[in-house]
């Protein structure tokens, strides 16, 4: 279908509004207007003078989303990028107050004109309406105005008029929908808008079309049906600036840079009178295979076999000689090529690679990139508290992030420990004419600080009985709670979670909370992510990052300093044994189904609140869900920190 596109200006929008819940499908309240952002199919695709786009790329999480690239809009400003259409189309004459539609032509500066007053001479504009529908499947449409106006009728339709004027009125007492009413002016039909975002409300109103305007007004084929009915869809009213209208679905992950490896460090290497990286580029281009490269150059990669095998040596790990000529291959097809060949099928292994990254690399300076990535590590021997707690803790004073939008919900916020793909929609579509090969994206640049626990120590603590006891049961009822019908994905949630994440998630949220009191920042800036598994992985990541160019304050990498942490795991611990809401909070025990419930709802998480372990829903990835201090204090992994 053809049709007026309104373009988004810089102005109009930062690139992490994009991201964070003005993508592809959501609604953007103009001065004149209210806009739908379109589907990605539909950008300009070609930027030859770089004036639309940045192009950001991760080999991992693009092969996690099947793209080649992601797309940063608005990074040179001045060009404008982003499609949308009216919607919704309905508004109110400010004049004359009479409901209509208008088309979808990008307005004049002034506005939409009212047809009404137009014939008459009149000068009325038109103020968009504030209500459309949805479904819980991410559908979305036009509120049914004549419909909701007569359905008191048996056909819900006007018995004077196939198209009847209606009239609205605001008595302005509150802002409140109930202080709004339309009228028809054709029958006698009169109502108000009470109830118009209650669900209850629409058993009679038509059921869900199946629309999705984003995606060039597609209409699912057969139509929306309900999984669990097998009948249409029902849906609610909503009004437009309601945060359940899009929830966004992001995904992230850290740029790591590539030299952080010794073949890149050799690859990079300027005083490398050998100059590997153009020879490698010349053999290439005559189509050698990495492999037989590798064998071409057996004087030049032997170098780098010796330092890989004695950093194995060193980390306990037995390696042949083919598996250090496979992780060479591996390297140089990242570095010339831009791609992994290595399976990525969930955040979790990005997780798992960044955690190997981070661990491998123990310093930075001196590098010729550094710039792009700045790590130290700190010496943690002089704290006995850490020496004994924790196995490594480094101070990264620069990190970039990348993040990706690919989808969103409606309705009902995603499920961050398993996502119910049934309720989520594309930002985008591919057809037999268009197959789309990149997603929107931001880039953020920031400080943050990592560290690990004792794998020994942390290994012990995970085996106890009354560890196992208590955190299996807090994992059973979220997940329970999360997917009460769905057997699979409450079997995924308990198999991915266990003892060491809900550990490591609670003291993650502690250590924000005491970040936060030092480091220049607030709470909601400070961000967290979490590396953990059922084997040697363990590790928490707090950052900081913006989309400016220095993104940094520099108090929290600071804190990274091992007597400055010494201070904050202190503060942490000890705030871990009380809360102002004890006893209440610090008394309840997930495995005593008495104590488990407050209020007559049961308590999905341990001892957690907003006093003492919940940070704002900004910093954590996973809903402030699966916490419990108890891993923490005294009868946790620290009960016997002094």
């Amino acid at each position: 279908m053809s049709e007026e596109r309104h373009q988004i200006s810089p102005g109009d929008m930062r690139p992490s509004q994009l991201i964070q819940g003005f993508g592809p499908g959501s609604i953007l309240s103009m001065e004149h207007d209210a806009v739908m952002i379109l589907g990605c199919q539909v950008w300009p695709k070609k930027d030859p003078e770089n004036k639309r786009y940045e192009i950001l790329k991760h080999p991992h999480l693009t092969k996690l989303l099947n793209v080649t690239h992601l797309r940063m809009p608005f990074s040179r400003g001045g060009a404008r990028v982003i499609p949308a259409i009216s919607f919704p189309q309905w508004g109110v004459c400010k004049k004359c107050k009479i409901l209509q539609k208008h088309d979808r032509t990008p307005p004049k500066k002034s506005g939409f004109s009212c047809y009404h007053c137009n014939k008459k001479g009149d000068h009325g504009k038109l103020v968009h309406s504030r209500l459309v529908v949805i479904c819980e499947r991410g559908h979305i449409d036009e509120f049914p105005w004549e419909e909701w106006l007569h359905k008191r009728s048996p056909d819900k339709k006007c018995p004077k008029s196939k198209d009847p004027m209606m009239k609205f009125y605001a008595q302005e007492r509150s802002s409140g929908l109930g202080d709004y009413a339309i009228k028809c002016l054709n029958c006698t039909a009169w109502t108000t808008l009470t109830g118009s975002t209650d669900k209850k409300k629409f058993d009679e109103m038509p059921r869900c079309s199946g629309r999705s305007p984003w995606l060039s007004d597609h209409i699912e084929k057969g139509g929306c049906i309900d999984k669990k009915t097998k009948q249409p869809s029902m849906v609610r009213g909503i009004q437009i600036r309601a945060p359940s209208l899009y929830y966004p679905l992001t995904i992230s992950a850290i740029k790591i840079p590539q030299w952080a490896h010794p073949v890149f460090d050799r690859l990079v290497d300027e005083n490398d009178e050998s100059k590997l990286e153009e020879t490698i580029r010349t053999l290439r281009r005559n189509n050698l295979q990495f492999s037989n490269i590798v064998d071409t150059l057996r004087t030049d990669f032997q170098v780098i076999e010796n330092i890989l095998k004695e950093q194995k040596k060193n980390d306990g790990i037995e390696i042949s000689d083919e598996g250090i000529k496979k992780e060479i291959i591996e390297k140089l097809e990242q570095y010339f090529t831009d791609t992994v060949d290595d399976d990525i099928p969930n955040q979790i292994e990005i997780l798992n690679q960044e955690f190997d990254d981070i661990q491998s690399i123990q310093n930075t300076k001196g590098k010729r990139y550094e710039n792009e990535f700045q790590l130290q590590t700190s010496d943690i021997t002089g704290e006995d508290n850490l020496k004994k707690y924790l196995s490594s803790l480094k101070q990264i004073s620069r990190i970039t992030t990348i993040s990706a939008l690919y989808g969103f919900t409606r309705s009902e916020p995603p499920d961050p420990l398993s996502p119910n793909e049934d309720k989520m929609q594309r930002v985008t579509t591919s057809t037999h004419k268009h197959e789309q090969k990149w997603l929107p994206g931001v880039q953020n640049v920031g400080e943050g600080v990592f560290f690990s626990l004792n794998p020994d120590k942390l290994e012990k603590w995970e085996i106890l009985d009354d560890v196992k006891k208590r955190c299996s049961t807090i994992i059973e009822s979220q997940a329970k709670n999360a997917q009460p019908r769905d057997e699979k994905r409450r079997k995924e949630i308990e198999d991915r979670y266990n003892e060491r994440f809900i550990l490591l998630h609670t003291l993650s949220h502690l250590i924000i909370k005491q970040m936060a009191r030092y480091a220049g920042y607030n709470e909601a800036s400070l961000k967290e992510r979490i590396y953990w598994d059922n084997d040697e992985r363990n590790g928490i990541l707090i950052y900081a990052s913006s989309g400016t160019s220095e993104g940094s304050l520099g108090g929290l990498v600071r804190l990274g300093q091992s007597d400055e942490f010494a201070r904050i795991l202190n503060d942490s611990i000890k705030k871990s044994r009380s809360c102002s809401r004890d006893p209440i909070c610090g008394e309840t025990d997930p495995v005593d189904d008495k104590k488990r419930r407050l209020g007559g709802s049961i308590k999905l998480t341990g001892s957690a609140c907003h006093s003492c372990c919940i940070v704002p829903e900004t910093s954590c990835a996973f809903f402030n869900q699966l916490l419990d201090r108890w891993t923490v204090s005294e009868s946790g992994f620290f009960r016997d920190f002094e």
